[in-house]
């Protein structure tokens, strides 16, 4: 039996009911998992929720249909948020993977990390201080143009040029170019979904 809080969102339902399957459906889990909120962090629960994105935002028929700008872009992830009827944190957690680029998101909460999420095809180290893993509970790295965004602008998206190694480690092994593009959308209460994307990076 899958047990579904109904006073929640509707977006939110379908993609506990999509992660709950997952763990029915993945093969190395088993078939009698039981999901609490203790075993949210585990590697398995983390997999039935790249299944529940997956199933309920499925990549070869967003392909397909042309749905995928160009070029990566927060417009894009919101589009395809209201077509899939997933919330905008499950889009982007999948859109970084789907687009095929060299992508990655960072959540931040009245300018504090909360996570972030690096996509398979980027072989950079995805940080937010020189050499260190993405801290969370710190501040956004300083020079960062999500450090500088209006909080209180509910809704509004705004990009600019960084230097790459304010968000990645320096690795000798790739070559990449010195800046990057950061695109902030400001959410609600404070927090603001930010869309790294590296335009090229070549293996040395």
């Amino acid at each position: 039996m899958i047990a579904i809080n109904n006073k929640t969102i509707l977006s939110k339902q379908r993609f506990t009911l999509g992660h709950e399957l997952g763990h029915f459906l993945i093969p190395s889990h088993g078939h009698k998992m039981q999901c609490t909120v203790k075993d949210l962090g585990k590697k398995t629960s983390s997999k039935s929720k790249v299944f529940s994105s997956q199933l309920l935002m499925p990549p070869q028929l967003l392909t397909k249909r042309g749905l995928l700008d160009a070029s990566p872009n927060v417009s894009n992830i919101i589009q395809l948020k209201d077509i899939c009827d997933v919330s905008f944190q499950a889009c982007a957690n999948n859109y970084i993977n789907i687009h095929g680029d060299y992508l990655a998101v960072v959540y931040s909460h009245n300018s504090i990390i909360k996570y972030g999420l690096n996509a398979d095809a980027n072989p950079l180290w995805l940080n937010a201080d020189r050499g260190k893993a993405l801290p969370r509970g710190k501040a956004l790295p300083r020079g960062s143009h999500t450090s500088t965004v209006d909080l209180t602008k509910y809704q509004s998206i705004s990009s600019d040029e960084v230097d790459t190694e304010l968000w990645f480690s320096p690795n000798n092994n790739f070559e990449y170019p010195d800046t990057l593009v950061e695109e902030t959308y400001v959410q609600e209460d404070g927090w603001v979904a930010t869309l790294l994307w590296i335009d090229d990076i070549e293996e040395l």
